[in-house]
């Protein structure tokens, strides 16, 4: 007998590579995690526009809204499609946003995942010291009045693009 895993929600919050490629791998790992969730699983897209960068809201614009995966190839042509995710001083008000959003999630599990080279300058605000951080690990716990709480994993090892995975 196959066990049932709970419901999944996650956010996708990417922004745009600086590095010339053939390949994005910030598009390429959101299609591979479309892969992996199921019908009962939620998944959403945001941008990092806004802080008068490139258009959107100050905590970015849901490229794709969350909704359930109902249809993958859908999904993944529209990802394929995804052009200025923008490139912001920091990261702060688009991971609150995506946190904002899980909140309103009934799913079981809640994730946000960060896609992107990780070069937000100022304050400190890159993530883990930006792409070329050496590996650095840091978590934190980040509430703001009427949001929810997550715990955000910063993670840059490797030669791959910067992630963050929070836990909501």
């Amino acid at each position: 007998k196959q066990k049932r895993l709970p419901s999944v929600a996650v956010a996708l919050v990417i922004e745009d590579l600086e590095i010339p490629s053939t390949v994005n791998m910030s598009k390429e790992a959101a299609k591979a995690l479309i892969d992996l969730l199921d019908p009962m699983d939620e998944v959403g897209i945001l941008d990092c526009g806004g802080f008068g960068f490139g258009g959107g809201n100050a905590g970015g614009t849901w490229r794709i809204p969350m909704q359930h995966v109902v249809d993958r190839s859908a999904i993944q042509s529209k990802i394929d499609g995804l052009d200025g995710m923008g490139d912001p001083p920091s990261y702060s008000p688009f991971l609150m946003e995506a946190a904002r959003k899980l909140a309103a999630s009934e799913a079981k599990v809640k994730h946000i995942i960060f896609l992107g080279d990780g070069d937000a300058g100022g304050g400190g605000q890159a993530l883990g010291g930006g792409a070329h951080g050496g590996g650095m690990q840091r978590r934190a716990q980040h509430r703001q009045r009427d949001q929810p709480a997550c715990a955000f994993r910063w993670n840059t090892h490797g030669p791959c693009a910067p992630f963050v995975i929070a836990h909501c």
